[in-house]
């Protein structure tokens, strides 16, 4: 999707996350290490693929 009409540039394109590049978003906090990010995403994933 173009934000600019007639641009063809990446920075005037919108992306989306789906519900799991949501959740890493979320989790990215400029503080967070990425061993952070994974420990507090694990539970999470994990509980949703036992409810498979």
């Amino acid at each position: 999707m173009h934000l600019v009409a007639g641009g063809g540039d990446r920075e005037d394109e919108l992306f989306t996350l789906n519900d799991t590049g949501k959740a890493i978003w979320d989790q990215l906090d400029g503080q967070r290490s990425l061993a952070g990010v994974v420990a507090a995403l694990v539970p999470q994933f994990e509980q949703a693929e036992d409810g498979a």
